[in-house]
C-alpha cells in the first residue's frame, strides 16, 4: 500500500496535489487538523494564533455534532496540543523561553473551554492544561524577573486570570504563582494586589465559597512580601486573617521556627475551638497534627500518647500504634496500655479482625492471633459467601500462619474451602479453590487435598466445571 501511493502521488502536479488537498481538508476535519499541525510556522513570529486555531482543529474534528467530546475521543482532540508542548520543551532546553511561551499560552486559552463539554474521565484533556502549567512556571522560575519577557508573562498573568472561560477550574493558584515569582518592583506588587483584592470581592457576589480564592490570594501577598523583605507586612497580614487555615499554619511555623512553642499552642488550640464550634471533624485532626508535632519537638511524652491514642482509636492506622509503642521504649507499662486497646477495640461495633491481628503481630502474641482467625473461621453466618473472605484472611496472613501453625492453617483452609463450595458458583471461585489446593500442598496437606478433591468429585458430580479445574490439581 506505501509503494503505491508514493508511486500514484507521482502522477500528480503540484497545483494538482494542492487542489486535493485543500478539497479534503473541506470536508475532513481530522485531515484538515493534520495539515494544519504539519504546517511550518516560525516561531519568532507572533504565533500564539496560529497555535490555537491548529489546536481548535483537532478539537473540532474529534467533537460530535452537538460540540460533546466523548471519552474515546479526548485523545484526539488534545493531539496538536500535545504535540506543540513537546516542541516547547525542547525549546526551554534550549533556553528559548520566547518560543515556549505562546505555545503554552495558546494550550491554556484553547484546551479549558473544551472542558466544559468533555468527559475527561481519563485525563487527557487535564493533562494536557497540567501539562501547559508546567511551562509556565518553569519559565517563570528561570528567566530573569526585570526582562521583558518576564513583564510580559506577568502581564499576561494579571491580565488573563479573571476571565469567563476559566470560570470553575481554579486557575488562581496557577496565575498568581507565576506572577508573584515575577513582582521585583513596589509598583508590581501594587499591580498584582489590586487584582488579587478586585478578585477577592468579584468572588465574594459568587454562590461559590470564596474560602479557597481568599486562601489563594492571602498566601500570594504573604508570599511577595517575603520576597521584597517586608516582614513586618507579614506579620501584620498573619493577624489579620487567622480565620485562614493556610495563614494559621503559616503563623504557627512561624512560632515554631523560633522555638515560641507556648504561642505555637496558643494558636493552635484557638484553631482547634473554632473547628470544634463548627464540628469540623477534618479541621480537628488537622490542630490535633499540630499539637502531636509541637509535643514531639517539646519531647511532651503525656500529650504524645494522649494525641496517638485517639489517632489510632479513630482510624486503626498501625502508623499511630507504631508511635504509640515508642514513646513507651520497651518498658512495663506498655503491655497494660496493649490490653487496655484491645479492651476498647472489643467495645467498638466497628472494630476491625485486622487491626487486632496486626496488634498480636506486633506483640509476639501468636497463640492469641490463632484464636481470632479460628474464631472468626467458628462464628455462624447465613452468608456462605462469608467464606471467600475468610480465605482470603488466610492468604493474607498465610506466611505468618504458615511459619507458626501450618497444620492448623491446613484445617482452616479447608474448611473454608468445603463452606465456600456449597453454593453453586462459576469456574473463576473454583480455579480460585483450585490455588489454595495447590498452597495447602506446599505446606505438607497432601492428603487432605485428595480428601477434598474425592469428596467434591462424589458431592458436586454435576459441576462440570469444578471437576476439570479439580484435575488440574491432580
Amino acid at each position: 500500500m506505501k509503494m503505491q501511493i508514493e508511486s500514484t502521488v507521482k502522477i500528480f502536479s503540484r497545483d494538482e496535489l494542492e487542489q486535493i488537498i485543500i478539497e479534503h481538508s473541506k470536508t475532513n476535519r481530522e485531515f484538515r487538523a493534520y495539515v494544519l499541525r504539519r504546517a511550518p510556522i516560525d516561531p519568532s513570529q507572533n504565533v500564539k494564533e496560529l497555535y490555537a486555531i491548529q489546536i481548535q482543529e483537532c478539537i473540532d474534528a474529534a467533537a460530535d455534532r452537538n460540540g460533546f467530546i466523548g471519552y474515546s475521543e479526548t485523545r484526539q482532540a488534545v493531539v496538536a496540543a500535545y504535540e506543540l508542548l513537546k516542541k516547547a520543551e525542547e525549546y526551554i532546553a534550549q533556553q528559548k523561553y520566547e518560543y515556549a511561551l505562546p505555545i503554552a499560552q495558546a494550550v491554556i486559552e484553547t484546551v479549558y473551554p473544551a472542558l466544559q463539554g468533555a468527559d475527561d474521565s481519563n485525563g487527557n484533556i487535564g493533562g494536557a492544561t497540567a501539562s501547559a502549567w508546567e511551562v509556565i512556571h518553569t519559565i517563570a522560575a528561570q528567566i530573569q524577573p526585570k526582562s521583558a519577557l518576564a513583564e510580559t508573562l506577568f502581564t499576561y498573568c494579571l491580565e488573563e486570570v479573571g476571565k469567563k472561560q476559566y470560570e470553575g477550574w481554579s486557575v488562581y493558584d496557577e496565575f498568581f504563582p507565576v506572577a508573584e515569582k515575577l513582582v521585583h518592583t513596589e509598583q508590581q506588587m501594587q499591580q498584582l494586589f489590586t487584582v488579587l483584592d478586585d478578585m477577592l470581592v468579584a468572588e465574594a457576589d459568587t454562590a461559590y465559597s470564596s474560602d479557597y480564592v481568599e486562601s489563594v490570594i492571602l498566601n500570594t501577598k504573604i508570599d511577595v512580601y517575603k520576597r521584597l523583605g517586608k516582614h513586618v507586612e507579614v506579620e501584620e497580614l498573619l493577624q489579620k486573617n487567622m480565620h485562614i487555615t493556610s495563614v494559621r499554619d503559616q503563623a504557627i511555623e512561624q512560632a515554631i521556627k523560633k522555638k515560641e512553642y507556648e504561642t505555637a499552642k496558643t494558636l493552635v488550640k484557638e484553631g482547634l475551638q473554632r473547628a470544634q464550634s463548627d464540628d469540623n471533624h477534618g479541621g480537628q485532626w488537622h490542630w490535633n497534627e499540630w499539637l502531636l508535632d509541637i509535643a514531639q519537638r517539646q519531647k511532651d511524652i503525656s500529650t504524645q500518647r494522649n494525641i496517638l491514642r485517639d489517632f489510632f482509636s479513630l482510624r486503626q492506622d498501625m502508623e499511630y500504634y507504631d508511635q504509640l509503642k515508642k514513646t513507651y521504649h520497651g518498658s512495663k507499662e506498655w503491655s497494660a496500655v496493649v490490653e487496655d486497646i484491645l479492651r476498647q477495640l472489643r467495645k467498638d461495633n466497628h472494630w476491625s479482625t485486622r487491626t487486632v491481628l496486626e496488634i498480636y503481630k506486633q506483640e509476639d502474641r501468636w497463640e492469641d492471633f490463632l484464636q481470632v482467625i479460628q474464631k472468626t473461621f467458628q462464628e455462624k453466618t447465613r452468608s456462605f459467601s462469608s467464606f471467600d473472605t475468610r480465605l482470603e484472611l488466610l492468604e493474607q496472613y498465610h506466611k505468618d500462619l504458615a511459619a507458626h501453625f501450618p497444620e492448623q492453617l491446613i484445617q482452616l483452609y479447608a474448611y473454608g474451602i468445603r463452606q465456600s463450595l456449597q453454593p453453586t458458583t462459576g469456574r473463576g471461585h473454583y480455579q480460585y479453590v483450585c490455588k489454595i489446593l495447590r498452597r495447602m500442598r506446599t505446606l505438607g496437606g497432601d492428603e487432605e487435598v485428595q480428601r477434598i478433591i474425592a469428596e467434591s468429585r462424589q458431592q458436586y458430580k454435576n459441576r462440570r466445571a469444578l471437576l476439570e479445574e479439580l484435575n488440574k490439581v491432580i
